[in-house]
Formats: C-alpha cells, sequence, structure tokens
C-alpha cells in the first residue's frame, strides 16, 4: 500500500513505474530516518525531492537511456532533464536553479553540497548574482539564508544592485538596500548602481537609489555623471520612440533635481 502512495504522489501519470522505482522511493525516504509517507508528504509542492528523481533517472538511464520515449509525466521530463543538464555536478546544478528560478531545488542542491559561493567561470558570477538578474527574489533570500555573500562580484567587479539595477528590478534592489549592500560601489570601469539604472533607462529605480544615498556626482572612467550617461543615451533615441525618450526625460529630471538639492 505504501508504494502505491509514494508512486502516486510522483505523478498520477507515471505508468512507466514499477517495482525498481518503488524500492528506490523507499531506500531514499529510509536515508532520512522517516517512513516513505511522511517523507514526501512533507514536501510543500507536487515537485518531488532532487534524490527521488535522481534514483529515476538512475533506472531511467540503465533500461532505456532515453527517458523521453518513457511513460513518465512531463513534469517528471522537465526535471530529469534539469538533472541531466547538470551531470550530477550539484554545484552546476546550483547555478541553472538560480538562473531558472526553481526555488523548490534551490536547498536540494545546497543539502547535497553545492556551495553557495561558486562562480561561473566565464564571467564569475554567483548563484546569488544569477538571481539577481533574472528577478529572483525568493531565491537570494534562500540563498542569503544559506550564507551567500550579498556582496559577491562578478568578473567586472559588479555587485547584486548593480545588476538588479541595469535589469530594472524594483523589488530586488529594495531588498538588496535594505540588506545594507555599498550603493555607491563602483565596478572596474567605474559605474555605480545609479549610473546603471540612468543608463538602462529605469527613472523608478534612479529614484530608490538617490532616496537611499546614492551619490549623483560619481564619475565612471570616462569622467561621466549618470546625468551625462541619461542624456547621451536620450539624444540617440529615434524621435518615434515616445514612450523611452519620455523615460530618459524623467531619469534627467530626478537626477537633476537631486542635484539641485544637493547644492542648496
Amino acid at each position: 500500500m505504501k508504494l502505491y502512495v509514494i508512486l502516486f504522489f510522483l505523478s498520477p501519470s507515471i505508468t512507466y513505474a514499477g517495482n525498481t522505482q518503488a524500492r528506490i522511493c523507499y531506500s531514499t525516504a529510509r536515508t532520512h530516518n522517516k517512513k516513505p509517507n511522511s517523507y514526501l508528504t512533507q514536501r510543500s509542492k507536487r515537485v518531488p525531492s532532487l534524490k527521488i528523481l535522481a534514483g529515476l533517472a538512475a533506472v531511467t538511464y540503465t533500461a532505456s537511456k532515453d527517458y523521453k520515449n518513457t511513460n513518465l509525466s512531463v513534469e517528471i521530463i522537465e526535471y530529469l532533464t534539469l538533472l541531466d543538464i547538470c551531470k550530477n555536478d550539484y554545484t552546476n546544478g546550483l547555478i541553472i536553479t538560480a538562473a531558472q528560478g526553481k526555488i523548490e531545488f534551490i536547498q536540494d542542491f545546497i543539502d547535497l553540497g553545492a556551495s553557495v559561493e561558486t562562480q561561473t567561470k566565464l564571467d564569475q558570477a554567483t548563484p546569488l548574482l544569477w538571481a539577481t538578474a533574472r528577478n529572483h527574489l525568493s531565491i537570494i533570500t534562500t540563498l542569503q539564508y544559506n550564507g551567500a555573500n550579498m556582496h559577491a562580484v562578478n568578473i567586472e567587479k559588479s555587485n547584486a544592485l548593480m545588476i538588479g539595477a541595469c535589469y530594472g528590478h524594483y523589488d530586488v534592489c529594495q531588498y538588496l538596500i535594505k540588506q545594507g549592500i555599498n550603493i555607491n560601489e563602483q565596478n572596474q570601469c567605474k559605474y555605480s548602481a545609479l549610473m546603471f539604472a540612468a543608463i538602462s533607462g529605469q527613472p523608478s529605480i534612479c529614484k530608490l537609489l538617490i532616496d537611499n544615498g546614492a551619490f549623483t556626482e560619481l564619475t565612471n572612467k570616462n569622467e561621466k555623471t549618470a546625468l551625462h550617461l541619461a542624456a547621451e543615451k536620450h539624444v540617440k533615441i529615434n524621435g518615434h520612440e515616445q514612450a523611452k525618450l519620455e523615460r530618459y526625460e524623467n531619469i534627467m529630471r530626478i537626477l537633476l533635481d537631486a542635484k539641485i538639492k544637493v547644492a542648496n
């Protein structure tokens, strides 16, 4: 009876699963010193844990080497594909799931030994920086809870706030500011979060940063302020792109108002 409950939880459409998979599910639950039913029903969503998926994947690889041609449900195939991409490299898996926003897998990868401080080879971005770029606030908080460095930088020395400002992720930027990230930090090209927000056309984030102490007079390596960058972007916009023109005009107004307040 217990075996049927386990298999039903995984997916009502797993007609492929048999006694071998059931044994794997049972042994997986035993490693947690709990009965299979109680282990599985504690999951917050109807998504099986990585340990169970790894077991299913192992059986499938052995049986057919092509799990996409089995009768597993679409949901199970999606996550088996994720495991295949990770190729049993849990650190790589943590980066992928952070970027994709798969919150249900983040803690599993960490529990399996993935480091929250791992970096991609190309740009040296941590899972937290990837989650920031993709606007996954819940993953950022989970990584922070597990000890991730909120002040991590990539190969260009850009921190999470700079990345969030560039992509226009207001809630993420607001959260990072509350966590005490350096709002006026500059990367290797001396760009600040305010400069990134200005050049990428994010008026609401420009105001958020200024209201929280961003310096408007910081200059990049070319001696240009956020206002200079926004003005340069504005003159390059096609006259027919009215919405974009108005956005940059709003940014310049915000920056000028801030400059006047500082002067007074």
